[in-house]
């Protein structure tokens, strides 16, 4: 409703038609008292405050009186000559909408927006001022700002880039880190030009990938050598996923280039090795069976005999020298599976002190007997045994060792051939756990990124959707002038605005935690527990909470901020959850057990069921949707706990019986007498 309508309202005393829920007419006057809008009533050639609506008085914080008897120069910050002069051109209708700060009763300062007209009442010329809060709007902004800043220096931190595939109009969008990745100029790159910078044996096996990823929703994760526009060839790991409803594929880059070399060069070692130590034994094989025949043949040749046993015993010496100068471990069998020789690196892999622990011995009863759970592995079943006619090679195989613990290994066989009869079997093998654990690590962080990308895409989607409904509704009860439901659909759309601004300030505030930002010194707990007590004392005041605080004798060296953290997040977390508990407490403390410090906060609130001790660390996760928070409290806790080597964890006997959460600092505590 413009506003000399509503000046019109109020000179004639008019009525409108009730409101939905009233059976009488609302005045005028009772429509501005109770309009859910800040409006405020001017005096144009004073400044003088002449009328304030329900709103106004709630929001500036002031009593209703004491408002009256203010001017607006005393609540615009921009200073008496200034306000003055833009109420004259408010006044003259010069202009017509304003953004101010304004002062309110507790000395907050806020953004706000003011639309204000001049009118007249009863023969007096006001000014009228809506005003609306921009808070959130300039906070909000604020925030992506950073967001995007964050992002773009993780991207360069890590080596990681990230692009969009628009498949509607067949090109890429690439992030500022996947441009520098991969040396290009612009970030929009059409499909065909930037695929021609692939190398075309790996090509066809990229494009595939899409196609499975588009069509039949496999996962999309390739490794594939690029071209860049300055001829620098380098290795790279790309994943994405597909949004069916943008008809997008948005994925990442990661630089896998120097794993890629270190992994070719050591192939390319460990078969110059294998292909020597095999040479190595059938010379020395060969050798072997010259002097037996020299034997036989000849008495005369004894003093012969000696010198080639000498050379051969050098020789030996010298493919002894060889075999154990290698890392990968080597022996050999015969046609039956029993080891005829075996290196130092066998032995040392194995966990046998001397040879003649393995040579001798039936290999596979003493090294492949078992499976990974311990049920027996038959000989007649060993491929190494059934197949020892062929060349063979095994990416992973599981061998035993002389304690009885288990090591993925790497392996190749190459049979020992004697007048085209095999007479055994040379085999080399590598440790392999590095690898493999490395490959976990890689999987688990993979899997993590994903859990997060996946946690924060579903909890930001979720606002986004309510706000896109209720536009939706906004634009049809616009349309329909119906002001009680437009009301209630800019209530559903701040709502959802504030929840999406609190998880993404969360997730600022977390991310920041993956580093210590203050510089480290010595805290001591005591008072670090006070003053954190200060800052909640409004909640603890407000809700009539008890603290008692046990005597806590120590030290922490860390960053004092994020340690305050710790104890600011429980406490609140306490104050929150007290629920309908008549005498509410919060205990804090610590313990010591078996030479471990443990601190604990211990309340005496609603409680927590046992099957939620993991999810209420998980990221914005709440276990009631309608309690406050973003649900980024205790996975900040837990985070930086871990920062400092220590666990976080919690006990609780059930719904109304408190809750306790324990947690300790191993790399942080120091003892209270110890100098920083």
């Amino acid at each position: 409703m413009r506003l000399t309508t509503i000046a019109g309202l109020l000179t004639v005393s008019l009525f409108i038609l009730p409101l939905p829920g009233h059976t009488e007419p609302l005045s005028a006057l009772e429509l501005f008292r109770q309009h859910r809008a800040m409006i405020l009533l001017i005096d144009p050639g004073s400044g003088q405050i002449i009328d304030a609506n329900e709103a106004a008085v709630a929001y500036y914080g002031y009593p209703y009186e004491q408002l009256l008897e203010l001017n607006i120069q005393q609540i615009n910050s921009l200073g008496p000559v200034a306000t003055e002069q833009e109420i004259r051109r408010a006044d003259r209708e010069q202009r017509a909408y304003f953004a101010f700060h304004h002062r309110l009763a507790n000395g907050d300062i806020r953004p706000v927006e003011v639309y204000s007209s001049p009118l007249d009442i009863d023969g007096h010329r006001l000014l009228a001022s809506i005003i609306h809060d921009a808070s959130d709007r300039e906070n909000l902004q604020e925030n992506i700002v950073q967001s995007e800043s964050r992002l773009r220096y993780a991207e360069q931190v890590a080596g990681l880039g990230h692009w969009t595939l628009d498949l509607e109009h067949n090109s890429y969008r690439f992030s500022e880190g996947a441009m520098e990745l991969l040396g290009l100029d612009h970030p929009v790159q059409p499909v065909p030009s930037l695929r021609q910078m692939i190398l075309p044996d790996q090509r066809a096996h990229m494009i595939a990938a899409h196609e499975r990823l588009v069509r039949q929703g496999i996962p999309y994760n390739v490794h594939f050598r690029f071209e860049r526009p300055d001829g620098l060839i380098i290795d790279l790991n790309s994943q994405g996923v597909y949004n069916a409803r943008e008809n997008q594929v948005f994925g990442i880059l990661h630089d896998i280039t120097d794993t890629q070399e270190a992994m070719r060069r050591l192939s390319s070692r460990t078969a110059f090795f294998n292909r020597l130590a095999v040479a190595i034994v059938i010379v020395l094989l060969g050798i072997v069976a010259l002097l037996y025949y020299a034997v036989r043949r000849s008495k005369d040749a004894e003093a012969a005999l000696k010198t080639s046993k000498a050379k051969l015993q050098e020789n030996f010496e010298m493919t002894e020298l060889l075999l154990d100068s290698t890392a990968e471990g080597i022996y050999g069998i015969d046609r039956r599976g029993i080891c005829t020789f075996c290196n130092s690196a066998a032995l040392k892999l194995l966990g046998y002190r001397h040879r003649e622990e393995l040579v001798g011995h039936n290999i596979h009863d003493r090294i492949h007997h078992s499976h990974a759970d311990g049920t027996r592995f038959p000989a007649e079943e060993c491929t190494l045994l059934v197949r020892i006619d062929e060349q063979l090679h095994r990416e992973e195989e599981l061998l035993w060792c002389a304690d009885g613990s288990i090591i993925p290994t790497e392996f190749w066989s190459y049979p020992m051939r004697r007048n085209g009869d095999t007479i055994g079997a040379v085999v080399t093998f590598l440790d392999i756990s590095e690898r493999k654990a490395q490959q976990a690590a890689l999987q688990s962080k993979n899997q993590e990124m994903e859990n997060f990308v996946y946690s924060v895409s579903h909890d930001l989607k979720s606002p986004l959707v309510t706000i896109k409904s209720f536009l939706r509704m906004l634009q049809q009860d616009l349309q329909e002038q119906n002001q009680e439901q437009i009301d209630e659909d800019l209530r559903y759309i701040n709502g959802a605005a504030e929840r999406m601004d609190n998880l993404l300030a969360g997730l600022l505030q977390l991310s920041r935690i993956g580093r210590l930002e203050g510089q480290p010194h010595a805290v001591d707990v005591a008072r670090l527990v006070a003053e954190t007590l200060v800052s909640l004392s409004g909640l603890l005041q407000e809700k009539e909470i008890k603290v008692r605080v046990d005597d806590i004798p120590h030290q922490l060296y860390g960053d004092p901020m994020r340690l305050g953290q710790i104890w600011q997040n429980l406490i609140e977390n306490a104050g929150k959850y007290v629920g309908d508990q008549p005498q509410p407490q919060i205990d804090i403390g610590v313990e010591e057990k078996n030479g471990v410090t443990t601190f604990f906060i211990r309340d005496n609130g609603i409680g927590i069921d046992q099957q939620h001790a993991q999810r209420i660390f998980a990221l914005f996760a709440q276990l009631d949707p309608q309690s406050p928070g973003s649900g980024i409290g205790l996975p900040m806790v837990k985070k930086i706990v871990e920062l400092y080597q220590g666990r976080v964890w919690f006990e609780s006997e059930g719904k109304d019986q408190g809750s306790c959460f324990y947690f300790t600092l191993p790399k942080a505590l120091k003892p209270h007498e110890e100098k920083p």
